[in-house]
Formats: C-alpha cells, structure tokens, sequence
C-alpha cells in the first residue's frame, strides 16, 4: 500500500518509530497517531492501542465517518485523540453505533462528542396499532411521473431542513431522488401535495408533510392501508424529523431498535478553512 506522506500527523517533541512509521508524541500523554489512506493508528506509551477506519457518505460529506470497532484507550486520552484528529482532517468527527453500545459512547462522549441523532427502527404488527382506521383517499405516484417528481422535491427540502444541524445533506437533488423507493403516496390542498410517503413493499422508507400539525391523519390512511396487504410494517423514525416521530407514536408495543449519531465538532483555527 502506498503511504499518504502528507497525512502523518506530527503533534509533540519527542519522535518514535514504529514498523517504519514516524510518529510524534504528545508531552507526558505519550500519544501519537498516524493516517496512512483511510485508516488511523494509534499509539500509546510506545506501542500501537488500536486503528481507526475513516470513511465517507457521499450524500454527507461535511463530516469524517469514524468506525471504531473496539475501545482502546482509556477515556481520560479520548479528548487529546480526537481533537488531533479532527485538527488534523480540519472537519466535523462522527460516529454511528447501536444505543447500548455504552462502553464506545462512554469513550467518544468524554472524548467531545455529542449525541445529534437517535433513530428507531422499527418493525410492528397489527396488534401494535393504536392509531385509528382510516379509508381516506390516497393519491399514488410512480417514478417518471410529475406527481412523483414533486414528491421527491419537498422529500429533498424536507430532508435538507432536517438533517442541518446533524451532517448536512451535499448531495444534489438527482442523486437523492435515486435512493428513493419507485412508488409514492401523497394528499393533496387546494391543489398542491401537502403530505407523502415512499414505500416499498411494507416498508414506510421516508415521509414528510409541509404541515406537521396535520400530518397523522395521512399517516393513520398510509397504514391502514399497508395492512389490509401486510401482516407487518417496518419503517425507520429519526428524533429530529417530527413526522416520522408522529408515526412512530401510532404503535403501542414497538420491536425497536436504537441507532445514534454522534458528533465531534470541528473548531476551525484562525486563518484556516475546513476541508
């Protein structure tokens, strides 16, 4: 593998080697990292602690992903780590883990990450429904159609507004509409579609309203009707979108699981720009 020479990180006086690497240390901390690609190194009181896998989402590319599948410090040098790394990757960290993952919460929390996200995902049956049943009419749209274009476009601004103060939406328009399911749902006021929903199958993949504060009559029709054809419904609810919570908030006894995001955030130097 061919080593990235600009992305060895140099922050202290004192110099190890280490399998041909040369790695600086921190005063008394004894802490040094090394970004060769997409992987970090860390080493501690001489000798390597662990790695780190760095990764990007091309629909959010503010941020460095983090995947860290093991502890490896201890939690009193986790802030030193990451505030070197995000220094040196001059952005925004983040880390996606399960909820009761506490032992790696525990290590990126006291290390300056904040918890920006929780999502639900969520598999519920009929008998899990508290929600009324609904036969209102539902207009359907597939992908090609104008109807589904316009869906896809306040889908788009709803998800942009949603996700600002988490990672940020980069992808364009096109790009994000092709992660859509073909088929969507909607209801339309005065002639404009006011709510919608993509579904594939029994899953509810993404869902928006331009008026929150009505939305659940649409959601409680969506539903009713997915069950007269499904014995199960899955769909994912993020804490920061109140429409996906409102559906979430339609099941009783809820077979969930938690997905969290969190975020280190990226303190720009004086007289520099962030990647």
């Amino acid at each position: 593998m061919k080593r990235d020479e600009t992305a060895v990180v140099f922050f202290a006086t004192a110099v190890f080697e280490y399998d041909g690497l040369r790695i600086l240390y921190v005063g008394d901390s004894m802490l040094g990292i090394d970004i060769s690609e997409n992987v970090v190194r860390v080493l501690a009181d001489g000798t390597m602690a662990g790695t780190i896998e760095l990764y990007r989402n091309p629909f959010h590319m503010q941020n460095q992903y983090l995947k860290i599948d093991s502890v490896f410090l201890d939690t009193q040098r986790s802030a030193k780590l990451f505030r070197e790394l995000s220094n040196r990757l001059r952005c925004s960290l983040q880390v996606m883990t399960y909820s009761e993952n506490w032992q790696l919460i525990d290590f990126i929390t006291l290390g300056g990450f904040v918890r920006k996200r929780r999502c639900y995902e969520i598999e519920a049956g009929r008998a899990d429904y508290v929600g009324k049943a609904r036969e209102e009419v539902l207009w359907q749209a597939k992908r090609g159609e104008r109807a589904y274009d316009l869906c896809c476009e306040q889908m788009y601004d709803r998800y942009v507004e949603t996700h600002r103060e988490i990672s940020p939406l980069t992808a364009e328009r096109p790009a994000f509409a092709l992660r859509l399911p073909d088929h969507a749902f909607y209801q339309k006021k005065a002639g404009k579609i006011v709510h919608f929903a993509f579904v594939e199958e029994n899953e509810i993949a993404y869902a928006g309203s331009r008026a929150d504060s009505c939305f659940v009559p649409f959601a409680e029709a969506l539903i009713s009707r997915l069950f007269r054809i499904y014995q199960t419904i899955t769909f994912e609810a993020d804490d920061c979108d109140q429409t996906a919570m409102q559906i979430r908030e339609l099941f009783a006894k809820r077979d969930e699981i938690c997905f969290d995001t969190y975020v280190y955030e990226y303190v720009c130097p004086a007289g520099k720009e962030p990647v």
